[in-house]
């Protein structure tokens, strides 16, 4: 029985299918592909004067578009899986659950 090449794609700021190079690349290389988000608790907490990382619009556009990418996944019979932790733990965890042999991430800029 041959192992099945299984990649990781997790995704940042890019959350999209149609025109996404890095996303078409992993899949291209891989046998199964697992395509996660990771939501970081730390965006939940207020700080000490009360103010929260995501405001409650921002939070709730997230979320929709979180749905929105699920979908466009299912048309390609992929799935987003969508983590409540802290990112490097979430990797982590799912790499060594799923026998991930390659990891794939788009270059973030800016600061968000």
């Amino acid at each position: 029985m041959t192992m099945r090449n299984v990649g990781l794609y997790w995704f940042g700021n890019d959350l999209r299918v149609h025109d996404n190079a890095n996303l078409l690349k992993a899949a291209a290389e891989v046998d199964d592909l697992l395509c996660i988000y990771c939501v970081d608790p730390q965006w939940l907490l207020t700080n000490r004067y009360g103010l929260a990382t995501l405001s409650a619009n921002r939070w709730r556009f997230l979320k929709e578009s979180l749905l929105d990418l699920d979908k466009q996944l299912h048309q390609l019979d992929q799935h987003l899986v969508v983590c409540y932790e802290a990112p490097v733990k979430a990797v982590s965890d799912l790499a060594s659950e799923h026998n991930v042999s390659l990891m794939y991430r788009s270059r973030q800029t800016g600061y968000y």
